[in-house]
């Protein structure tokens, strides 16, 4: 288990995916059936509720110290190693980072899905990086 212990600037954006079909049944009528299951989980107000969706969550990372972005660099390459293995990230605004993971309010299971090659292009470019995680619903 790895938790995400690096500081990134508040706040944390959370959006919501949801996966429905829309069937149009004419006169203005629809039918939206939603695919989704309903999962226990943090739910960004500071508490732990049943909600559909997956969270995707935009973090902003400050990398005016070039060892910081080394260690997150190192960080995403170890979870890309084991097969893009989730990990714990915290909102700050919920609850400060638990570095053990065992608090559950304000913890989302992650999974990193993008372009590591493009994160580190950008790291050496910029004093800041956004990175965007995927929420891993199959970890709770």
């Amino acid at each position: 288990m790895a938790v995400w212990i690096y500081g990134y600037q508040a706040p944390l954006r959370i959006t919501r995916k949801v996966d429905k079909s829309i069937a149009k049944c004419g006169a203005g009528y629809a039918k939206v059936v939603l695919h989704s299951p309903a999962v226990s989980r943090a739910d960004g107000t500071g508490s732990v509720s049943s909600y559909r969706g997956q969270n995707i969550l935009n973090v902003r990372v400050d990398l005016v110290a070039p060892a910081s972005a080394t260690a997150i660099i190192d960080f995403l390459q170890g979870r890309i190693d084991e097969g893009y293995a989730s990990f714990q990230i915290y909102n700050v605004v919920e609850r400060a980072t638990d570095a053990t993971g065992s608090a559950t309010t304000g913890m989302y299971w992650c999974k990193f899905l993008g372009d590591l090659t493009q994160v580190i292009k950008d790291a050496q470019r910029y004093d800041f990086i956004d990175l965007v995680f995927e929420e891993d619903l199959t970890a709770y």
